[in-house]
């Protein structure tokens, strides 16, 4: 037998071997499912990438003191549930925005998403503002999210303002440009939320979201994005040389005191550190998007307002892209 031939049966044999074995931790079915430490896209996606040695904007202080008194808020508020499309029913889910993406899983306005019926997974079924809700379906055995905005559950039916499908396992996914998706930005939601499973581990081993109000954003004249966002929001006001697009990536200085602080919080302030936070959407200043849980403990996120915009650092977040100047392929 020739060398090749021993090395290609050897590859066969250690193939079989680890397709053989069994799962160290599989990801559990329902609202907030454990997923295992997975996270989604490659190592080289923005969002996995470390931004402590990433250089500081010129401007950073001039930007973060623009942004005035506000304090970090953790806002538990995206919800997300794990199916398992092998045993959970594809429904139609009605699309109400003009401007969703054109996707292959969609006929017309009625797109097929593994959505369950009978069980109120988005925690927002109460709230009259439903062209706010957001929720998040994690189909277990495709490795897909299924992230919509504008969610509502009527007679019997879903319907959302957008719906955007991802592939957990594809690369950098920063999407299509000048696409809707789920947040303003036009990226996924599930590379960047904070769960409670990550952070009571300790493992937060990505990039955050968070928001500021528009009155921080470029004015139609001068709007602008940088990856991983891929669109632009803008401000009704006058032009602003210190106004942040999305994709703006906030990094917690190296020298901000963690003593003191409890453990989630702790967990959290590493993050901010190594990875940093990531401007996606609008909303209050200096929220973070979270997962929708019970498990969180109030009294120790709310340790974390003790953080403002001068604790950070805005690192260099070149290239600047608008509606007229992107990448094409």
């Amino acid at each position: 037998m020739t060398k090749a031939l021993l090395v290609f049966a050897a590859l066969l044999t250690i193939g079989a071997f680890l397709f053989a074995q069994p799962q160290a931790c599989e990801w559990s079915l329902g609202i907030n499912g454990q997923l295992c430490g997975f996270r989604p896209f490659s190592p080289k996606s923005l969002w996995n990438t470390r931004a402590d040695s990433m250089p500081t904007d010129p401007q950073s202080a001039a930007i973060l003191a623009s942004i005035g008194k506000a304090r970090l808020f953790i806002d538990p508020e995206v919800p997300y549930i794990v199916v398992d499309s092998r045993s959970q029913p594809m429904v139609p889910v009605t699309i109400t925005a003009a401007q969703m993406r054109a996707s292959d899983f969609c006929q017309g306005r009625v797109c097929q998403a593994p959505f369950p019926l009978n069980v109120d997974w988005t925690q927002k079924g109460h709230s009259p503002r439903a062209q706010d809700y957001h929720g998040i379906v994690v189909d277990r055995a495709r490795r897909v999210s299924w992230e919509a905005e504008g969610l509502n559950f009527v007679n019997g039916q879903w319907q959302a303002q957008i719906l955007t499908r991802w592939d957990l396992y594809g690369g950098d996914q920063q999407g299509p440009w000048l696409k809707p998706s789920a947040n303003a930005a036009g990226t996924s939601w599930m590379a960047s939320l904070l769960t409670y499973d990550e952070a009571a581990a300790d493992q937060v081993n990505h990039a955050l979201a968070f928001t500021l109000s528009p009155r921080h954003f470029p004015n139609i004249k001068d709007v602008w994005f940088t990856p991983p966002a891929t669109m632009p929001i803008q401000s009704n006001g006058t032009s602003d040389p210190l106004a942040v697009g999305m994709g703006t990536r906030f990094v917690l200085r190296a020298d901000f005191n963690e003593a003191g602080y409890p453990p989630i919080a702790r967990s959290i302030i590493h993050a901010l550190k190594e990875y940093g936070m990531i401007l996606m959407d609008r909303g209050g200043d200096m929220y973070i998007a979270a997962t929708g849980d019970a498990r969180w403990p109030s009294e120790q996120l709310r340790t974390l307002w003790k953080i403002m915009p001068t604790d950070f650092r805005v690192v260099n977040t070149q290239p600047h892209y608008g509606y007229h100047a992107y990448p094409r392929k």
